[in-house]
């Protein structure tokens, strides 16, 4: 995993309506949909573009610890990187993951 500071990054985007697309059972499963919670991530992150981990669990209200472990798959595929924002006040640095490509869509 590569971190940058915020040079060279996608900008930010305010989204919330693809999160929202399917209802997360637990244990890795969703009413509507077969996709697996690191597809999904995935998904989202094309979608909403970059994202702190605890806001792609509040947006699909799957558990911090999942989006985390998703996340972590997902940066050893090398399909997703993060950057890290400066901050002005002490205190740890807000991460933001990516998606580095489309999957072929």
């Amino acid at each position: 995993m590569t971190r940058t500071t915020t040079e060279n990054h996608p900008p930010i985007k305010k989204t919330r309506s693809f999160g929202q697309r399917y209802t997360y059972l637990g244990r890795g499963k969703f009413a509507e949909t077969d996709l697996s919670v690191t597809q999904y991530v995935y998904e989202l992150l094309v979608h909403l573009g970059p994202s702190t981990r605890p806001r792609l669990s509040k947006i699909t209200k799957i558990p911090l610890t999942t989006v985390i472990n998703a996340l972590s798959r997902l940066v050893a595929q090398d399909l997703v990187d993060s950057f890290s924002q400066d901050r002005k006040t002490p205190g740890r640095p807000k991460v933001y993951y990516f998606a580095l490509q489309d999957l072929g869509r």
